[in-house]
């Protein structure tokens, strides 16, 4: 068994934006091998999450505008994904979900409805033609809803199709 956790913590207030609340991550996974199967899992918590910007003047302004928020975010996701060896490479399946909403506590979202989802899948194969080469396959598909601050949902979905050979060196 395999077992990580990280925590991270984002000091938000400078001289200019003194009262800004700080951010905070949460972070933990693990794996675990059955021998036939090897299981994965990972969570995350966030908080007062921002979009920062390089100018500091805009920093507080630009926020996760893109999901409807016009401050700061909190939210969670899970994973979990299991491998396999089959026909002589290893199969792959994980699916995961996340959601985001606008943090009540920021006076300029105290009415927002804004709030963004995610749940997505994927499964993929690698077949290795020698210790440092191997070719791989993965077909992923995303779910998302995003609700402005004004209640209006947009459920845009996204599929992808990767293929690739790997070569270490």
């Amino acid at each position: 068994m395999s077992l990580a956790a990280a925590a991270g913590w984002y000091n938000y207030s400078n001289l200019k934006y003194a009262d800004a609340d700080d951010g905070y991550t949460l972070t933990a996974g693990g794996s675990y091998d059955f021998k036939v199967v090897k299981a994965y899992f990972g969570a995350q918590y966030v908080n007062n999450l921002q979009k920062a910007s390089s100018d500091a003047d805009t920093k507080t302004v630009n926020n996760y505008r893109g999901f409807g928020f016009t401050g700061a975010a909190r939210g969670w996701g899970l994973m979990a994904g299991v491998d396999a060896p089959v026909a002589g490479g290893k199969a792959m399946f994980a699916v995961g979900y996340s959601h985001l909403d606008a943090d009540k506590g920021d006076e300029t979202q105290k009415n927002s409805a804004a709030e963004f989802e995610r749940v997505g899948a994927s499964v993929g194969y690698t077949y290795a033609f020698s210790k440092r080469t191997n070719v791989y396959g993965v077909a992923s598909f995303y779910q998302d809803t995003n609700t402005d601050a004004a209640g209006k949902d947009v459920r845009p979905e996204t599929s992808l199709v990767t293929v690739g050979v790997r070569h270490t060196f």
